[in-house]
């Protein structure tokens, strides 16, 4: 069978392109060293070299520039999640999707903050952006289903289990973006909390079965 021919992008479409990524990219720089605050339509053009009205021939606003790179952010912890979680037990793949989702967190700073701690008015933050892949929640959702098939987290629901998870797993990064974490975790650097993940999971689990 014949292959449709796909045309090859015009320059035109490149360009517009490699434009769009220059100031999404400059946009992601502001935001990490000092907030959304910092990132304006007039701020931004300076940083790309531009005049602000060359930017909204990209993007409409200056939160659909960071609105993006939410969408960029979700994706990114798409496949970290995804590319984590390979083990056969429910339990340890669980810890897995844990510690990876904090290890993202902490290395991705800025799409962190934009994805959980920014608000939006333009646009819904609290469902997932039409077309962004779900696949990783999707794991969650049915690696918690599994976990009470086999009798981890007695007496509970998926619900329960999976927003169990993500409270423990996104108020550990937020103690650690936030500096607060010695408070509770003594003087573990960072890398060693993110290595405790599994065992505060676990604890969880032994928690749901009166082991604690």
């Amino acid at each position: 069978m014949q292959q449709a021919h796909t045309p090859p992008h015009s320059a035109k479409s490149i360009k517009h392109d490699v434009k769009r990524r220059i100031i999404l990219d400059a946009a992601r720089r502001m935001f990490a060293h000092d907030g959304a605050g910092s990132v304006s339509m007039r701020n931004l053009a300076r940083e790309v070299g531009c005049s602000a009205a060359v930017l909204y021939r990209y993007f409409g606003s200056r939160e659909s520039i960071l609105w993006e790179l939410r969408c960029e952010g979700i994706v990114l912890l798409n496949d970290a999640l995804m590319g984590a979680a390979d083990a056969a037990d429910p339990l340890l793949r669980l810890q897995q999707l844990g510690r990876a989702y904090v290890s993202f967190g902490i290395d991705n700073l800025e799409y962190y903050e934009l994805m959980f701690r920014t608000p939006f008015y333009e646009f819904d933050a609290g469902s997932l952006p039409d077309g962004l892949p779900d696949d990783a929640l999707v794991l969650l959702h049915s690696t918690a289903a599994e976990c009470l098939e086999l009798g981890y987290f007695a007496g509970s629901d998926v619900t329960t289990v999976v927003s169990s998870m993500w409270s423990l797993v996104h108020g550990l990064v937020s103690l650690i973006l936030n500096g607060r974490a010695p408070l509770m975790m003594g003087a573990l650097d960072t890398h060693a909390m993110i290595d405790r993940v599994p065992d505060f999971i676990a604890g969880l689990a032994r928690a749901a079965r009166g082991g604690i």
